[in-house]
């Protein structure tokens, strides 16, 4: 099955071996595609997660390269686990509902009926077929508004919050507003940032362009 896949992903094959023994400079000239004024110094290579893929046996071709994630489990449904590629954001959770539903096998139709109660709760659309049912896009819209921005513990409300207090510890003297050497202060404390570093973030957050931070700036900087 591997050297079925290979002969059919040759491209794949040869792009994977070239970037492994991919040079310093000709990695540096490919980051330059992205930052034009990248130096080398300012850089440190290190690892990132790696990519797993599937290879299957393939009765046709005899092996099969595979994308995304797969959820197997065992006959029980007691296991359940993820093979392959780690979904991204725009999957995951639809992969986590696959996860849950491998664990109803060993269940009574209670239990069964219970759990998807409990989930319906959560996922409005659970076991729903959102593009046959009318009103319920409406209803996971309204629902995902108030989770996210409008609701009592919105993660937009959470945001809000916490840029506040990061607002009050940064302003020493308490008169609501951030000066270059109160952010530079707290950031060179608490980060690793440069000065350079520090003078281009208080650019972009000071849309007024006075040199301070005002709380309204700072909110929409960070929130």
């Amino acid at each position: 099955p591997m050297l079925a896949m290979a002969v059919q992903n040759m491209d794949l094959v040869k792009y994977l071996v070239s970037e492994v023994f991919s040079s310093k400079d000709a990695q540096l000239a490919m980051l330059r595609t992205f930052v034009p004024n990248a130096k080398p110094e300012d850089w440190t290579m290190v690892w990132a997660g790696q990519r797993i893929q599937i290879v299957k046996p393939d009765p046709v071709k005899g092996g099969k390269l595979e994308f995304g994630t797969e959820v197997l489990s065992s006959a029980d449904g007691t296991i359940v686990g993820l093979l392959g590629a780690s979904p991204g954001a725009s999957v995951s959770p639809q992969i986590a509902i696959e996860v849950l539903n491998k664990f109803d096998r060993g269940m009574g139709a209670e239990t069964k009926f219970n759990w998807h109660v409990a989930l319906s709760q959560w996922i409005p659309s659970y076991g729903r077929d959102i593009n046959a049912e009318p009103g319920l896009y409406d209803q996971v819209m309204n629902k995902a508004r108030e989770t996210l921005l409008h609701g009592k513990t919105s993660g937009y409300r959470s945001s809000m919050t916490n840029a506040s207090h990061l607002f009050d510890r940064i302003d020493v003297n308490h008169d609501g507003v951030l000066t270059m050497d109160e952010i530079s202060g707290y950031l060179r404390k608490h980060t690793s940032m440069r000065t350079e570093q520090i003078e281009v973030l208080v650019s972009a957050l000071d849309t007024d362009k006075t040199g301070d931070i005002s709380r309204e700036e700072f909110d929409q900087g960070f929130t």
